[in-house]
């Protein structure tokens, strides 16, 4: 397959590596500390890939289950890009946990120790699911796929076989990084990655400058699945039958348009197999059976993922907004505001975070107490944190002012911001949570206002709220992984 395609640079994280440096994505040389096998027990075989063999089993020296990954002979370069992208990756939103790496002292077989899921297998969960369930989980694996890329990685194997979700616990997991790449602009990378109906077009034309956007076909090839209850949803015989059976959905002519863009010779075997095919409606996949998961926003969020053009697939960070979320983000806050009972008339709500005595009294013992004190009174329900009071500072972040607990002058601040870092606040809320308080960030307050000269500018300071605060990413959290309530 000969070509001269023009260079193909993502839209998004696209020099993340280049900041970061070597010492981020280089693993060649990765000195790996290898924990002690005999500490772990296998309990049952799980599963097994064409790279190894997984195992439930047990941390015999706390008796917590784990998983245990045995890896096949490869090359050490791959075992120590799988480990360096775990622990690059450590505390990500719904990326599976590295636990250890462990070795057999005779044989030299390594393995991964990760944290343990009760998983159900998808064949068997996902026809349960209801349209809520759908929307749910399809958004907490982008929360996973936008941090990935956000730190420069690309899964590259994105298929519910490495998704993991604990039903009951509703807690999913992005598993099996043994494919996984770090993403440099204008490389070019190996087309034989990801499973087959799950492969982008990028790869089934050989195009190999592709990036993160490869993840998102995969993904919205999980999602086709899922909504029209289709497994898989592009059902090859081989990677050319593949290739035809997507131009049978999204048709040729944009299929030509796009390897026209970028110069690519198709290979001559799709000569006599790749005919000429109108683009089909999404419409005609829906049935009696499916309908229940099916809505305009489903269809248009569907149709913005599966395009041949690598370039005009969402982002993993636009589909979180996409409205197809709307609703199960309203859904989410009702569920929390729930905890206070609008039917009684006794809930308390109690600000926390300014300490009016200490701006006029000197003796500290009087001063404001920090948030998990008070949580401990049963009689509080609510705690608005106060305040937001800048809403645009430095780096276009915003900022708050806790008072004596937390604030831009005593703390320290993210760079290039005037955002604090509040992480002994974070471990409070954590706590307050736990306890079933509810905890919310008040905005304004003091001589904090604020307005809006476009939608947009709205639009990003809502983005912002969400990513600094609440359910998003960021590298400015102020709580580290505490998620406010509202």
């Amino acid at each position: 397959m000969g070509r001269t395609a023009p260079k193909s640079v993502s839209r998004v994280y696209a020099d993340v590596n280049g900041k970061l440096g070597p010492s981020w994505y280089e693993y060649d040389n990765l000195q790996v500390q290898w924990g002690a096998q005999d500490h772990y027990e296998i309990v049952r075989k799980v599963g097994r890939g064409k790279y190894s063999e997984v195992f439930e089993g047990v941390n015999i020296s706390n008796e917590e289950k784990c998983i245990i990954k045995v890896l096949k002979p490869v090359k050490k370069k791959k075992i120590k890009r799988e480990i360096k992208i775990l622990q690059n990756l450590a505390g990500g939103p719904n990326v599976i946990a590295l636990l250890d790496v462990v070795r057999d002292p005779s044989s030299k077989i390594p393995s991964l120790i990760t944290e343990y899921i009760h998983n159900v297998d998808f064949k068997v969960l996902y026809p349960r699911f209801t349209d809520f369930d759908v929307r749910f989980y399809m958004l907490e694996l982008l929360k996973a796929l936008d941090y990935c890329h956000s730190k420069g990685i690309m899964h590259r194997d994105v298929k519910p076989h490495n998704v993991m979700i604990d039903h009951e616990r509703r807690k999913l997991r992005l598993i099996d990084w043994g494919l996984a790449e770090f993403y440099h602009p204008k490389t070019e990378y190996n087309v034989r990655v990801a499973s087959r109906y799950f492969k982008g077009p990028e790869l089934l034309v050989d195009f190999q400058e592709y990036d993160y956007s490869l993840d998102m076909w995969s993904y919205g090839c999980m999602f086709a699945s899922m909504i029209f209850r289709k497994e898989p949803f592009f059902h090859g015989h081989d990677n050319y039958d593949q290739l035809v059976k997507i131009a049978k959905v999204l048709g040729t002519d944009e299929l030509y348009r796009y390897i026209e863009k970028y110069d690519i010779a198709l290979d001559s075997q799709y000569d006599e197999i790749l005919g000429n095919y109108p683009k089909k409606a999404w419409s005609r996949f829906i049935t009696s059976e499916n309908q229940r998961y099916i809505s305009n926003e489903a269809i248009d969020f569907l149709d913005k993922l599966l395009r041949y053009d690598h370039q005009e697939r969402l982002t993993a960070r636009e589909a979180q907004t996409h409205p197809y979320f709307v609703a199960l983000l309203a859904s989410v806050h009702l569920s929390m505001v729930l905890g206070y009972d609008n039917s009684r008339y006794d809930n308390v709500a109690v600000y926390w975070g300014q300490n009016s005595y200490g701006a006029t009294h000197s003796d500290v013992a009087n001063f404001q107490k920090p948030l998990a004190f008070y949580c401990e009174d049963d009689a509080i329900d609510v705690f608005p944190l106060a305040f937001l009071n800048v809403f645009f500072g430095p780096g276009n972040v915003p900022s708050i002012n806790l008072a004596n607990t937390c604030n831009p002058t005593d703390n320290a601040t993210f760079a290039g911001t005037n955002l604090p870092n509040c992480a002994s606040v974070g471990t409070d809320i954590k706590t307050c949570q736990a306890k079933g308080k509810i905890v919310t960030l008040s905005i304004g307050g003091a001589t904090g206002s604020v307005g809006f000269t476009s939608d947009s500018q709205a639009q990003t300071f809502a983005d912002t709220i969400w990513n600094v605060f609440l359910g998003g990413s960021s590298s400015t959290r102020p709580f580290g992984d505490a998620v406010l309530d509202g």
